[in-house]
């Protein structure tokens, strides 16, 4: 499980959820910068979609090795950011053809005397910010069970590496009660190819004055002892990691399998999160350093 490549013939399919409420224009802190959550949530994204870009690469040439879909959900509903006339998945090579201008970001990152450095990074900007009303995060979740069930349905796909969502979010909710929210997203985890099951990711943006320093990628039940409960719900709401990738734990954090893993980040770059899913890549390579 979790073994076959991703390729021109086996795609893979990433949908990207981001949560677009007025909650998220409350600061946080993501690489040791001070910015608003949607900032944040708009960065990871353009992270992760640059990067994926950069594995769909060889040479000059871009390859149909993903389908991917971006959503957001707001007040306004849920809305298609990057997909087809349809709402539905666009491969990424006529997703490169439309590729936005670059755009500078400064973050601070440590190095490797764990000192604070000022760091500009390019990167495109697939999404733009924008924030309001309700969180109608159970709609979203719909929307993208629904997406991912057609998706697995194809027989095209059958043999190909199970889907990954991303949902960026501060944890809000307005649509549904914890339980519902918790079922739909067991019904998300459940959809699967013949490699495995769909990989659900929760990234949490917590509010500043909840110690936005403590970063967390690959959470366990013994992280999650002091946190609150919106990174109760999202950390219940991720996949628990597939053993077939836990060596990944061990590379990135030195960690060893105690108890479970779960697909959940707080606070944390997407580099960490996507690494999970080893596709014949090194290292995060999507991001130009000037």
């Amino acid at each position: 499980m979790y073994q076959q490549s991703i390729n021109h013939i086996h795609h893979s399919a990433v949908v990207i959820a981001i949560d677009c409420s007025l909650s998220m224009l409350s600061y946080t802190h993501l690489h040791g910068t001070r910015m608003r959550k949607i900032d944040a949530a708009t960065l990871i994204a353009n992270f992760a979609i640059d990067e994926l870009v950069a594995r769909a690469t060889r040479g000059n040439e871009v390859r149909n090795y993903y389908d991917i879909a971006v959503i957001s959900y707001s007040g306004d509903g849920v809305e298609t950011i990057i997909g087809n006339e349809y709402g539905e998945f666009i491969d990424i090579k006529p997703l490169v053809e439309h590729t936005p201008q670059p755009t500078l970001y400064t973050i601070e990152q440590q190095d490797s005397k764990g000192e604070l450095k000022t760091t500009p990074i390019t990167l495109h900007e697939w999404v733009k910010p924008k924030a309001c009303g309700d969180t109608p995060m159970y709609e979203a979740l719909i929307s993208i069970k629904n997406l991912l069930s057609d998706w697995c349905d194809n027989p095209h796909n059958r043999e190909s590496f199970p889907p990954l969502v991303i949902n960026i979010s501060d944890g809000g909710y307005s649509d549904a009660d914890e339980n519902e929210i918790l079922d739909i997203a067991r019904d998300i985890q459940e959809l699967s190819t013949a490699d495995g099951s769909t990989l659900f990711v929760n990234i949490h943006l917590a509010t500043e004055s909840k110690n936005t320093n403590h970063c967390l990628v690959f959470a366990t039940d013994s992280d999650m002892i002091s946190m609150d409960e919106e990174d109760t719900l999202l950390y219940k709401m991720s996949s628990i990691l597939p053993s077939e990738l836990e060596r990944v734990i061990t590379e990135l954090t030195g960690r060893k399998r105690r108890t479970l893993f779960r697909c959940f980040a707080r606070n944390a770059s997407i580099c960490e999160v996507l690494a999970m899913a080893d596709i014949g890549t090194e290292g995060c390579h999507g991001i130009k350093y000037r």
